[in-house]
């Protein structure tokens, strides 16, 4: 929230937006839904969302990290120390909206450490300019073949468990 521009809600007005979502399609006959998260900090309100849909709504509700089924291929490209707004999510979006991309604001994150026994309350706690990583590596024909071998793998597993009654 302390960069100019950022909107966002709360994790609790999140989760019931998805668990009111959820309900409706449950209500309108849906029996499955798959909810595809890109963004870490939804975690935690996407696996109470979906508890919350099973047990109170009978929808059967599938939770799909993106990057944890990219992840090893992300790491390989990019290493282990990239985030938010950094090589990953730049070359994200510069596959998709290359429009979006100023290169001349392009620049190696600063980051802190982050704290071992407990959480940062802002981004800004962690890093000045907003992201993690270095966005100046990003490489996004490398995505373009992420995308589609992760897409596979994620419809893949998607279709065994639901063909084991998941």
């Amino acid at each position: 929230m302390n960069f100019p521009g950022t909107v966002t809600l709360s994790q609790d007005t999140y989760r019931d937006a998805i668990v009111d979502v959820g309900a409706s399609l449950a209500e309108h006959g849906a029996e499955r839904l798959i909810l595809l998260n890109c963004h870490g900090g939804n975690r935690e309100p996407l696996s109470l969302a979906v508890d919350r849909l099973g047990r109170d709504h009978d929808l059967t509700t599938h939770l799909v990290h993106w990057t944890d089924f990219a992840r090893d291929r992300l790491e390989a490209a990019f290493g282990d120390d990239w985030g938010h707004a950094g090589e990953h999510e730049t070359s994200v979006v510069e596959l998709f909206r290359p429009d979006l991309v100023r290169e001349t604001e392009k620049r190696p994150q600063q980051t802190r450490e982050f704290p071992e026994t407990t959480t940062y309350r802002y981004f800004d706690d962690v890093t000045e300019q907003g992201g993690l990583g270095d966005p100046t590596a990003s490489d996004p024909a490398l995505l373009s073949e992420i995308v589609p071998e992760t897409t596979r793998e994620i419809l893949s597993k998607l279709r065994a468990d639901v063909e084991d009654g998941w």
